[in-house]
C-alpha cells in the first residue's frame, strides 16, 4: 500500500534519527507523487482516488487541489501518475486506473485541476507506472496501452502511435525512464523480460538486460549527476538492485543493506 508520506528529520543530541509520518491516508499503485518543477517546496500527490492533493510546505500539510477527475462508470478510479508542465504549472496530467472493465485514461487540466479533459484512453498494465514524463523535456509524454506505445509532443493534448509490440519482445510496461539530456533515449522495465533501450523515441528497441527467471523490473532510475549511472529494482528473478555504469548497456547486481 502506498501512502503520501513525509520524511521528518528529528535532531537528537546523539545524532539524527529518521521517522515517517502519514499525512494523507490511502493506498495505490504507480507513481502519484510529483514535485513542482519551478518550486521544490510544492508537491502534488494522490491516494489511489480521483483526488489530487497539494502541499506547499514540502509535505508537512496537504489540501485537496482543484476538483477530482470525472469518474467513468460506477467502478473505483485511482490516479496512478501526475505530471506538471514546467512551462505552465496550471497544466496537469493525471493517468487514471479504472476497474470493472472500464477504460483507463489520461486526463488533462489547463486550469489547476478545476476542470479535466480526456485526451487518451486504453488499458494500462495494472502494476506499472502508466506514463513517463520529466521536466527536462516539457512537451514529451509516453504511455503504453495493451501492446501499443504512444507518444505526445504537446504535453498530453494529442497522442500518436509510436510502435505496436504485439507480444514480441516486451509487452507489459512496468516503468520507463527518459534520459534528461536526450528525449530520444528511453529505458523500459518489463514485467517478465528485463530492460529495453531505445535511442529513436521508441520506434526500435534493444534488449540490454535479461531478467532472471522471468522476473519483473518495477523501477528504473538515472543518476541526476551522471547519466551513465543507472539503477533498477528486481521483483522475483533474484530480487534486489542492479546497476549500470555505461548508460544502460550492461547491468550487474549490487549488494544492498539489510
Amino acid at each position: 500500500m502506498l501512502r503520501i508520506l513525509v520524511l521528518l528529520l528529528i535532531c537528537l543530541e546523539a545524532g539524527e534519527a529518521q521517522s515517517w509520518v502519514q499525512k494523507v491516508p490511502g493506498a495505490g499503485l504507480g507513481n502519484s507523487l510529483r514535485v513542482n518543477p519551478l518550486n521544490s517546496n510544492v508537491l502534488y500527490g494522490s491516494n489511489a482516488s480521483r483526488y489530487i492533493y497539494i502541499s506547499r510546505d514540502r509535505g508537512y500539510t496537504w489540501q485537496q487541489y482543484g476538483n477530482p477527475v470525472p469518474p467513468i462508470g460506477a467502478s473505483p478510479n485511482a490516479i496512478k501518475f501526475i505530471a506538471v508542465n514546467p512551462n505552465d504549472t496550471l497544466q496537469l496530467l493525471a493517468a487514471v486506473e479504472s476497474s470493472g472493465g472500464e477504460v483507463d485514461r489520461i486526463m488533462k487540466s489547463t486550469n489547476g485541476g478545476v476542470s479535466w479533459t480526456l485526451t487518451w484512453g486504453g488499458s494500462f498494465y495494472y502494476y506499472g507506472k502508466p506514463a513517463e514524463f520529466i521536466p527536462e523535456h516539457p512537451d514529451t509524454v509516453y504511455t503504453m496501452g495493451n501492446d501499443t506505445l504512444w507518444r505526445s509532443t504537446d504535453f498530453g493534448s494529442t497522442w500518436d502511435t509510436v510502435t505496436v509490440r504485439r507480444g514480441a519482445d516486451f509487452n507489459a510496461w512496468c516503468d520507463a525512464e527518459l534520459r534528461p539530456d536526450s528525449a530520444n533515449i528511453m529505458f523500459l522495465g518489463d514485467a517478465g523480460t528485463g530492460i529495453w533501450k531505445t535511442t529513436d523515441h521508441g520506434v526500435t528497441w534493444r534488449h540490454v538486460y535479461t531478467a532472471i527467471a522471468s522476473g519483473e523490473v518495477p523501477a528504473i532510475a538515472i543518476d541526476p549527476f551522471n547519466y551513465q549511472i543507472m539503477y533498477a529494482t528486481r521483483f522475483s528473478g533474484g530480487g534486489g538492485i542492479i546497476k549500470s555504469t555505461d548508460g544502460g548497456e550492461s547491468w550487474a547486481a549490487i549488494t544492498t543493506p539489510i
